[in-house]
């Protein structure tokens, strides 16, 4: 007997309902996935007519110029200036080009050029990054490509074979950065989240983009860097370099540089050192050579360094005696600064062994008049015996290969502190022969020290043969020790 409903075969009649709605639902879905595609390629295809007649052709091996960047930019900022409706659909069909890896690649490398067919010209982002009207979407863009290609990157590879490299490279070229495209804001919040090579080249970027009126929120951002990431001293450092700092936010970066002195390894010693001497303002000279004097010992800078490695602590003492002495030579204020210091102090145990490496290299740099300075400080030290012989040896002969660049200026203190008349300042002169012989005891500089001190026993002046006498059998018992 057949049950009363559906006959035999057919679905219920809630069954059909639900199949009607879900085909209804597919359609809809398919209908709406069409037109999106259709606004898709639409703006695409307003895009690409547009970028055309402005001068520029999208080809299938990348982006032509026909004409000259600046004649797209004005066309495109004619066309597109007044008309909403048009930059939307221009920006859109950009991003919808963009979102195809090969050709975000090919945007961002040079463009051909229809003249000679080579490779050579203004980038297609590079371009568009100087139209006004269409700046602050693209680095919205940009922004948000960069992280998609984090696990790509490898550090020391090609720029031509990274995207966020060349993103960062594109944005360093910007012409005219306008205050609502964020390009500061946006690099910074780049750099608390990138790779370390990255973060590095988003330091050097941040620099070049950064309006006068973002610097404050720049050395906010580059003081918070120092405080946690130590691998980006030298990048920081740099970047600060190359920003005009109003002088309180100089100061400001000044006095936290300062405390790097103390905790900075051997190899980013050298660029903080550098970047002291070349931001300190002049009323400031005492208080950043005395933080000089204090802090460089290369003892606590060493951080673990094997001696004698590359970027250890031999070549970090190299580097940073070479960032004083092209510091000072050119910044007067600080050298005449540093040479009061010195001459200031009247306690021996005061001393410390870079007032010896101070007076070296201010001779080094001088002109006759700033060397008989310095000497003159270095022999009034001698003579209120506030240099012991036993205090240079110590402040030298663990530094012999960063201090060998100087050899002639030791050199040239001894042949002078010998001539005297005074036999104190003579006799030390005597002594200083010796110390240098055990400390630079390679052929040339042996040879040298000798020819210097057998000079001196033909003067005539008892003072100085005396100690070249002395020194000379100062010498021969120490070779005989050895």
């Amino acid at each position: 007997m057949e049950g009363v409903g559906s006959p035999a075969g057919s679905p219920p009649e809630g069954g059909e309902n639900k199949r009607n709605n879900v085909v209804a639902d597919l359609a809809g879905s398919f209908e709406e996935a069409t037109a999106k595609r259709t606004r898709r390629s639409d703006d695409e295809s307003f895009f690409a007519p547009l970028l055309e007649d402005a001068g520029m052709e999208l080809r299938t091996d990348g982006p032509w110029l026909m004409t000259t960047q600046a004649q797209v930019r004005t066309h495109l900022e004619r066309a597109l200036q007044y008309e909403r409706s048009a930059q939307e659909r221009f920006v859109a069909g950009l991003r919808e080009h963009l979102d195809d890896p090969d050709r975000l690649k090919a945007a961002l490398l040079p463009a051909k050029m229809a003249a000679s067919g080579e490779a050579g010209a203004h980038a297609l982002i590079n371009t568009l990054l100087e139209v006004n009207v269409v700046q602050g979407e693209l680095v919205g863009m940009l922004f948000e490509k960069v992280p998609e290609y984090f696990a790509d990157e490898e550090e020391g590879g090609l720029m031509l074979d990274s995207v966020p490299r060349l993103v960062l490279n594109q944005l360093k070229w910007i012409e005219f950065v306008q205050p609502e495209s964020k390009v500061t804001t946006k690099l910074i919040e780049l750099i608390e989240v990138a790779p370390l090579h990255l973060k590095r080249e988003a330091l050097a970027a941040l620099a070049e983009v950064a309006l006068d009126s973002e610097h404050q929120e720049v050395v906010e951002a580059l003081r918070q860097v120092l405080d946690n990431d130590s691998e980006c001293t030298a990048a920081v450092l740099d970047a600060a370099s190359n920003l005009s700092l109003d002088p309180d936010l100089a100061q400001a970066l000044t006095d936290r540089v300062k405390d790097l002195l103390r905790t900075s390894p051997a190899h980013d010693l050298p660029v903080v050192v550098r970047y002291l001497i070349q931001s300190t303002p002049p009323d400031c000279a005492a208080e950043t050579v005395q933080a000089l004097r204090k802090e460089i010992t290369f003892v606590s800078g060493a951080k673990g360094a094997k001696k004698g490695e590359k970027g250890g602590l031999r070549d970090g003492e190299m580097l940073t005696l070479d960032a004083v002495c092209s510091g000072l030579k050119f910044r007067k204020v600080l050298a005449k600064a540093l040479l009061m210091e010195i001459k200031m102090v009247q306690v021996s145990s005061e001393h410390r062994p870079f007032d010896v490496w101070a007076l070296v290299l201010l001779r080094s740099i001088g002109d006759d008049k700033a060397k008989a300075e310095v000497e003159k400080v270095f022999k009034g030290k001698i003579d209120k015996g506030l240099f012991a012989v036993s205090f240079i040896r110590e402040s030298i002969q663990q530094h012999s290969d960063a201090l060998k660049p100087y050899f002639a200026h030791f050199l040239a203190f001894a042949d002078s502190f010998t001539r005297s008349s005074d036999y104190t300042v003579a006799a030390f002169g005597g002594r200083l022969y010796e110390v240098l012989f055990s400390v630079f005891s390679d052929d040339f500089s042996r040879s040298e020290i000798i020819h210097n001190v057998v000079a001196h026993t033909g003067s005539g002046s008892d003072s100085e043969v005396g100690a070249a006498l002395d020194a000379l059998l100062g010498l021969v018992h120490s070779h005989n020790s050895a």
